[in-house]
């Protein structure tokens, strides 16, 4: 089981994941912004969180870049439906460029959030030791 952080402005989507994860058997907080989920990520660090990249105050982006810089060892799955005025595969390119653990795409589906979970964890258990 996985404390996991699910940062998004869609109270829809944000319930959403949280009943797909916790089903799945991990533990989830929500956060309606980048600056919410530095908060909690101050009183409890996430094993993993799945970030919007488009949301209003602090978005997805900026929030990704301050994440590496401070706990780069938290594993991040990027997610949008892209923006209106720009192209979402800059969304996505961006988002893996700058340290992005996985992309998806909204609409999210429980099986999709589920094996996008399950890789980048697998990624961390692999690991040789040293």
């Amino acid at each position: 089981m996985k404390h996991v952080l699910v940062v998004d402005d869609d109270e829809f989507v944000r319930v959403s994941l949280k009943e797909i994860l916790e089903r799945a058997g991990h533990s989830t907080e929500l956060a309606v912004n980048g600056d919410d989920a530095m908060d909690k990520i101050d009183r409890r660090k996430p094993d993993v969180i799945f970030l919007d990249i488009v949301m209003p105050e602090k978005e997805g982006m900026e929030t990704l870049l301050e994440l590496k810089r401070v706990s780069p060892e938290i594993k991040i799955i990027m997610i949008s439906g892209g923006g209106s005025f720009h192209d979402t595969n800059d969304y996505y390119m961006a988002a893996e460029l700058f340290g992005a653990d996985a992309v998806l795409k909204k609409p999210l589906r429980g099986s999709t959030v589920l094996e996008a979970l399950e890789t980048i964890l697998s990624k961390e258990d692999s690991f040789p030791m040293g």
